[in-house]
């Protein structure tokens, strides 16, 4: 696969920039990436063969990857992989095949017949992941809070720390950890839980911390202990789901670091080698030298979170002063950190920096406008969205999000026109115009868009959801609920277990008047998510039916207490005991 030579080319290359060593310790800045934080992922820009492409940093990627679309969006031919070589993820096995991109740029200079693996399905927005055979030819320095990504070289440093932002000595973590080189070059190193010592890989391709089963029971943690509560289900690489937990521990030591009473989420997952992923999410709170020569890791905590467990957090940004941002991009990379962090009023006031300095750029007062409606500001975020429309009329994201706004505020002519004008600019966001419409109750439309969308899609896992929504959107509107069946059997057939088609066909099987088998869908969703209204409510129309009066009033006094106009809802929708 050529990796060997790859690496080594990109050493060379971005060596011969470098002077020659020096008495005393200097790092040698080579490359800065910019990153934007998006949905708890770093992403960086990329070109492929002089293509403009967006890719997510994945320090537990052994090699880059690419998703189809995106062979599909540059013209790229695949092939199989060495029979010798498998890849799998968090969630299961996957088939991966081998693309080469003629010419690729990302770190400064331009890389030819460059491999790339391709995934089996989509991973987030991105058009793929930049791994580790490209982030760890050098040291590495991850600043997502600053937005940034810088590869180093030590000369003249011996065993001197590399935490050079913060010379407190009492301020920065330290922890030794494997050296990092092939055949996979993951960042792993020992962490103490509850006074258990456990191995971790760092990997900011996940973008959430979790503790493997494993490793909460060496640490004298039970899932079926006082304290923990289901965290859901995640999915990834490779088709399986696997459930979650959030539970208490009493104190997480990373390398000198202790993070007291608090929670982490764990998974009934297998980790090669290791007990836990640290995932983006201390990626974001903290800043991390990655030291090849030293074999060690440092950071400094920036604030926010250390593990994100969707939980709001206000605590204050404390980046360091010499970093502040002093241009609009700066500004639009901070803002965006701040929103992985949930930092919406700062994320506003970044936002609004960046559109200041750069008042003709209206991507910063569309992140404005996501930041404001974040903070419960519709009319403030409306107002941002006119105005990068103004800048930009047919810029689909603001349109779609224009649209959205408007029907969360009853405008849905307004809305419709605005779908309707994104469609026309971008026919790629008919999914989420079909999600859109169906959120605001607008169900021909919703349907049309889901059919449209799904028609033209190649069969595959990526189909699940979609197969799911349209789905839930029969069910809800009463019509055609044997295509609805079929919809949500496919889409588990797809992804067996996704709690979200098990509630959409309870509700097809409770409007066939199949009690049973919609409290066994519903069951089987509340056993993964035990806080979905709509499960508990439909749940409790079943039990009703079948003459279980105490438990269907639970759990429909359940329903009620998480969403209290659930009960309107579901009249309006002719769903009734």
């Amino acid at each position: 696969m050529g990796r060997s030579r790859l690496c080594l080319a990109l050493i060379v290359v971005l060596l011969a920039a470098g002077s020659a060593a020096r008495a005393a310790c200097q790092l040698q800045r080579y490359v800065e990436l910019p990153v934007t934080v998006e949905r708890g992922g770093a992403v960086v820009k990329a070109k492929l063969n002089g293509a403009d492409t967006r890719l997510t940093v994945d320090t537990g990627a052994f090699f880059s990857m690419l998703n189809p679309s995106a062979v599909t969006k540059f013209g790229l031919r695949t092939g199989p992989l060495p029979s010798s070589l498998t890849v799998g993820g968090m969630t299961g096995a996957a088939d991966v095949r081998l693309t080469t991109v003629r010419d690729f740029e990302v770190l400064g200079p331009v890389m030819h017949h460059v491999d790339f693996l391709v995934g089996e399905h989509d991973m987030g927005g991105a058009d793929g992941l930049l791994g580790q055979n490209l982030l760890a030819v050098l040291d590495t320095e991850f600043d997502f809070a600053n937005g940034a990504i810088r590869l180093l070289q030590p000369v003249g440093c011996g065993d001197a720390p590399l935490a050079y932002w913060d010379t407190d000595a009492h301020a920065y973590g330290e922890m030794a950890i494997d050296p990092i080189g092939p055949p996979d070059s993951k960042i792993v190193g020992s962490v103490t839980i509850n006074g258990v010592k456990l191995r971790a890989v760092f990997d900011t391709g996940a973008h959430r911390s979790v503790l493997s089963l494993r490793g909460a029971r060496r640490a004298g943690v039970k899932t079926t202990d006082p304290g923990v509560t289901p965290g859901g289900v995640w999915g990834g690489i490779g088709r399986g789901l696997m459930q979650t937990w959030i539970a208490p521990f009493s104190v997480v030591d990373i390398g000198g670091e202790q993070i007291k009473n608090t929670r982490l989420r764990v998974a009934d997952i297998e980790l090669p080698d290791s007990d836990m992923v640290i995932g983006a999410d201390f990626f974001l709170s903290h800043r991390i030298y990655v030291s090849k020569s030293q074999r060690k890791l440092y950071f400094t905590y920036n604030g926010g979170p250390v593990f994100n467990l969707d939980v709001e957090s206000s605590t204050p940004s404390i980046a360091a002063a010499a970093d502040a941002p002093t241009d609009a991009a700066g500004f639009a990379r901070r803002g965006d950190a701040d929103m992985a962090r949930e930092q919406y009023v700062e994320a506003i006031a970044d936002y609004g920096r960046a559109a200041d300095l750069d008042p003709k750029e209206p991507q910063h007062v569309y992140d404005r406008a996501r930041a404001r409606l974040a903070a419960r500001q519709p009319l403030l975020a409306l107002a941002d969205l006119d105005q990068a429309l103004t800048l930009r009329p047919d810029d689909a994201r603001a349109l779609v999000l224009r649209g959205e706004v408007r029907a969360l505020m009853k405008n849905q002519a307004g809305a419709s026109s605005d779908f309707e004008a994104a469609l026309s600019h971008d026919p790629s966001l008919r999914l989420r115009v079909a999600e859109s419409y169906a959120a605001a109750g607008d169900l021909d439309d919703a349907l049309a868009n889901y059919d449209l969308w799904i028609a033209g899609q190649p069969k595959g896992e990526n189909l699940a959801g979609p197969l799911n929504g349209r789905c839930w959107v029969r069910a809800l509107a009463g019509r055609d609920l044997d295509k609805a069946l079929a919809d949500c059997n496919e889409a588990l057939r797809l992804r067996p277990g996704l709690p979200q088609a098990l509630d959409s066909r309870g509700l097809v099987f409770l409007r066939l008047n199949q009690p049973d088998k919609a409290i066994a869908d519903y069951s089987a969703a509340l056993k993964v998510a035990p806080r979905v209204a709509w499960s508990l409510y439909g749940r409790g129309l079943a039990e009703q039916r079948k003459g279980l009066q105490p438990q269907g009033d639970a759990d429909i006094a359940e329903a009620i207490a998480i969403r209290p106009h659930i009960g309107d809802e579901a009249k309006a929708h002719g769903i009734v005991p």
